[in-house]
């Protein structure tokens, strides 16, 4: 990726929008992505304290909704997976971070992906000095989603008293 795609990827990111408001953490698609979309599918997650449960509003092909309470004492933890969608031997990756909540049954209710750039990844037989300006221009672009998805991770794990875990393949 260019470094222009990555600072636009930077300030006009490709992750949920997170807040707190309150007793409630509030999730939702962000704006930028439902534009993409043209608002052909969103997600809020809301994590409420009081009431102990986390509300989940999905709408798909504009006018379908789901609504779903999921109980604090039904989520055994939060599942957090990773995935690299890039391609090739020398290349910067293309970075997935998944959240979900992992059930006492065994379901998994996904919850939000987290994309963004990562660094430059050499697994070609080339020594990585070869390489030199794909790994500075992999560190200058390298998106930060990462650290938001585990933060987002984290708080719901403290909120409802889950440890984090792997999502289950």
């Amino acid at each position: 990726m260019d470094i222009l795609g990555s600072l636009f990827e930077r300030f006009f990111p490709w992750a949920p929008k997170i807040r707190r408001n309150g007793h409630r953490l509030i999730a939702k698609t962000s704006g930028y992505q439902a534009a993409a979309k043209f608002g052909f599918s969103s997600l809020e997650v809301i994590c409420d304290s009081r009431q102990r449960a986390v509300h989940i509003f999905r709408r798909t092909c504009w006018f379908f909704t789901s609504r779903r309470r999921v109980g604090f004492e039904e989520i055994a933890e939060i599942g957090f997976g990773y995935g690299d969608q890039s391609v090739g031997w020398a290349r910067e990756s293309s970075d997935r971070f998944e959240t979900a909540l992992i059930l006492h049954t065994g379901e998994i209710v996904n919850l939000f992906n987290f994309r963004g750039s990562g660094g430059f990844t050499n697994d070609s037989g080339f020594p990585d000095w070869m390489y030199i300006s794909e790994h500075i221009e992999g560190a200058i672009s390298n998106s930060g989603v990462e650290g938001e998805a585990e933060l987002y991770a984290d708080c719901l794990s403290i909120m409802i008293g889950v440890p984090v875990g792997g999502i289950p393949d």
